[in-house]
């Protein structure tokens, strides 16, 4: 057996980069940062992390499949060394290319889905038609047997459609993991 090291579970964020610009997210120094990590400073992260030989591993951002070219290496590379993986995604940029390769490695996938109104989830996202999208991505993810779990933030704008985002996660996309969690004031 393997000394655990600590921490045994670690937040990797691979990108501060996002296709959504959410009112709630607590990465408000997202258009600050470089956004250009390439391949090879993705896999030195990940032989560090291997090294410390935690238990599981979570993908985040910003949106972690902005990354994906330049992260895929290094999930092999975490998944061969016995490290459980998940990702936090809008699930927007999924493809059956990408549902294959995450479910390859049984990456589960924690989605950020803003409310089931398609206008509130717009304002929310601040992109037009991100519901229609989040829900492709979420369905092409269960296509490949991707274990997903649905994540609501909550605030003042979305408040009054927690259950109905809940009831739209089970009846519409199939999900039988549904989190609601409060928005967090933004540090700055």
């Amino acid at each position: 057996m393997k000394e655990l090291l600590y921490p045994p579970f670690l937040q990797w964020e691979v990108t501060s980069e996002c296709n959504h610009n959410c009112v709630h997210c607590y990465n408000y120094w997202r258009k600050d940062t470089e956004k250009n990590i390439d391949i090879g400073d993705h896999l030195s992260i990940a032989k560090k992390i291997v090294e410390r030989h935690p238990v599981s591993v979570v993908i985040t951002g910003g949106e972690p499949l902005l990354a994906f070219d330049s992260i895929k290496s290094s999930l092999r590379l975490l998944k061969e060394n016995g490290i459980s993986l998940s990702i936090n995604t809008n699930a927007v940029l999924v493809t059956d290319e990408i549902a294959e390769f995450l479910s390859e490695l049984n990456v589960s996938a924690l989605v950020s889905l803003p409310c089931s109104e398609p206008s509130i989830c717009d304002e929310i996202t601040n992109v037009p038609g991100s519901l229609d999208r989040i829900s492709k991505g979420v369905k092409t993810l269960l296509k490949h047997n991707i274990r997903v779990t649905v994540n609501m933030v909550v605030s003042k704008k979305n408040l009054d459609y927690i259950y109905d985002t809940a009831k739209y996660a089970k009846e519409v996309l199939g999900i039988s993991r549904f989190f609601a969690s409060r928005v967090s004031k933004p540090i700055n």
